[in-house]
């Protein structure tokens, strides 16, 4: 009996030093061996525990502070279903707009748009399927030109989107912000104020009307009720679609 419960401490400190140390190691456990590995745990007051996986594919683990590490790891490992299907995902996205990402390609309103560099011109001209600029530009002034390109096309059509769609729903706002975000397509706050992602313009036109939407609609239901989506519902009765093809973009807010 001895022997057994210096054996379960040793296991129980070989798992702490490895989650704390050595976190691209296989972790073992008294239950078994776990194959996922957290990148992220975080310790609160909390009662129960929560996993998510973010954007750029970390494992984040929250749990309580007294919470024995091996439960834990127990809790992960029934979950690898769930992380492993959002983790392909996230690299399926990733494969698929490696062009995006790496700014070989741009989007504007839904189109792919290959950049091309030419003598003689002075400024960014859009031409067929090409984003004309000039041979001068290298890659990095070429990607603050078509920030400043997105910010001004973004000032210029969605304030006039935004107020088109306000007067159909009967809804009054104070004001609409265009600036980046790295976490949301917008936001609208207890003021009445309407901030817009500029990059919303990068989408097509349908799903950018769904954001515009979205956020009037808050201006009648605060929060994400059934009654917030009946609102939505109203005016745009395809919204799910709209959504899920909006999930599909979400790669672009940290582009």
């Amino acid at each position: 009996m001895k022997y057994y419960v210096i054996v379960k401490l040793n296991i129980i400190i070989l798992c702490k030093v490895l989650c704390k140390f050595a976190k691209n190691y296989i972790v073992l456990s008294l239950f078994g061996v776990y194959m996922i590995k957290p990148d992220m745990i975080i310790r609160t007051n909390r009662r129960s525990m929560s996993l998510t996986v973010s954007k750029d594919g970390q494992v984040i683990i929250r749990a309580p502070k007294s919470l024995p590490l091996d439960r834990i790891f127990q809790f992960l490992n029934e979950k690898e279903g769930w992380v492993n299907k959002h983790l392909t995902r996230i690299k399926k996205e990733e494969n698929n707009n490696i062009d995006i990402r790496n700014h070989q390609s741009y989007l504007i309103l839904g189109k792919k748009y290959k950049p091309k560099a030419m003598a003689g011109i002075k400024k960014i001209e859009i031409y067929n399927n090409e984003i004309i600029y000039p041979s001068n530009w290298d890659d990095l002034t070429l990607y603050n030109k078509m920030k400043k390109y997105y910010l001004n096309l973004a000032s210029e059509i969605l304030p006039k989107r935004l107020e088109y769609f306000a007067d159909l729903m009967q809804i009054d706002y104070s004001d609409v912000v265009i600036k980046g975000f790295k976490a949301k397509w917008g936001s609208c706050d207890n003021k009445g104020i309407i901030t817009i992602n500029y990059k919303t313009v990068m989408l097509p036109h349908r799903v950018i009307d769904y954001i515009l939407i979205h956020e009037l609609s808050h201006r009648i239901e605060f929060n994400h009720s059934p009654a917030f989506y009946k609102v939505i519902e109203c005016i745009m009765d395809d919204w799910k679609k709209q959504r899920k093809q909006l999930h599909n973009y979400n790669y672009l807010l940290s582009v």
